[in-house]
């Protein structure tokens, strides 16, 4: 697992090592709940996606350092603009 990345409501994206997990970043809509399994996935293949992080509008932004480029998400998840 690489770095972990939580927007506005505590849902948490992350991206792993691709040798050793999955290929696409995971999405935990419980991170502290007692289920270890990821939510769901975002489905852009990646190779290493490295860094993760959100903004105040609770767009995601993933490094995938293998393939130099930044994966952008615009508000994945939906949540409510103030």
């Amino acid at each position: 697992m690489w770095e972990p990345a939580f927007d506005s409501s505590n849902r948490m994206a992350v991206g792993f090592n691709s040798y050793l997990g999955p290929r696409f970043v995971a999405f935990y809509h419980n991170p502290l709940g007692p289920d270890t399994a990821p939510s769901g996935f975002f489905h852009d293949f990646g190779s290493m996606p490295y860094s993760a992080t959100f903004d105040e509008n609770d767009n995601l932004y993933v490094t995938d350092i293998n393939r130099n480029r930044i994966l952008i998400y615009w508000n994945p998840f939906n949540n409510p603009r103030e």
